[in-house]
């Protein structure tokens, strides 16, 4: 995401071939150092985010309950991808950053 977009949200939707729907969008605040992906969808899902996260990852909050075990992340240049598989029909991740 580029600098440019912060404190702006970034959305797309989709139509999926099954007939059903797929919208999310990805805000970056860097002074409240968070990232917030919303998500909503026709059905429930089962989705694989790759979410990108411009620093260190200190917590991550699925719904407002905080998410518990690994919270490992992949180096990709300067953004750390932080793979998640989780099920899903309207959801909001957020994630605080160090």
């Amino acid at each position: 995401m580029p600098a440019s977009w912060a404190n702006q949200p970034a959305s797309i939707a989709v139509t999926l071939p099954d007939g059903g729907f797929l919208k999310y969008s990805y805000l970056f605040q860097p002074q409240e150092k968070t990232v917030t992906l919303s998500i909503e969808t026709d059905k429930q899902r089962q989705g694989h985010f790759r979410v990108p996260v411009p620093g260190l990852v200190r917590s991550m909050e699925w719904n407002g309950e905080q998410l518990r075990g690994d919270l490992s992340t992949q180096a990709d240049g300067q953004w750390e991808l932080l793979p998640l598989d989780l099920p899903f029909t309207k959801a909001v991740l957020r994630i605080g950053m160090e």
